[in-house]
């Protein structure tokens, strides 16, 4: 995805107000991967409660080799749990929506670091762009 591309920008607002609409009416979401919406790009919008953030062109370069496993859901079947196994950290490189190259360095799956600089947080949690997890089974409906 190409943020110098108006296409691209269009569908990035596209993805933060589906994002926003989605979390007034359930409650929760943390983010939404553009094939959700029926776009072929490889991009996504994290809110973590600081406001929509734009990942663009996400790639995983670490992992770490000790895993645990979590119940998951995704704004695609938001009535069901999956139960996934993640790496217990990884290290994100991506593209902002202004074109800026950005690391999010060992991130833990279950928690944001802190501070507001953008550099460092959760995440996503729906397997929809390169996953750090494999989906294991499924709870009830909730």
């Amino acid at each position: 995805a190409d943020p110098a591309d108006p296409a691209v920008l269009g569908e990035l607002r596209d993805l933060a107000a589906t994002l926003a609409d989605f979390r007034a009416r359930a409650g929760f979401g943390r983010a939404i991967a553009a094939p959700q919406i029926g776009v072929a790009r490889r991009m996504l919008v994290v809110n973590l409660g600081d406001g929509p953030e734009a990942v663009l062109n996400p790639e995983i370069t670490w992992r770490s080799a000790e895993t645990q496993w979590v119940w998951d859901d995704c704004l695609s079947v938001p009535d069901t749990l999956v139960r996934v196994e993640r790496a217990a950290s990884i290290t994100v490189a991506f593209t902002d929506h202004r074109g800026r190259p950005r690391l999010w360095e060992h991130l833990p799956p279950d928690r944001a670091a802190k501070g507001r600089s953008g550099t460092r947080r959760r995440a996503p949690p729906c397997p929809s762009v390169r996953p750090a997890s494999r989906p294991a089974g499924s709870s009830p409906s909730r």
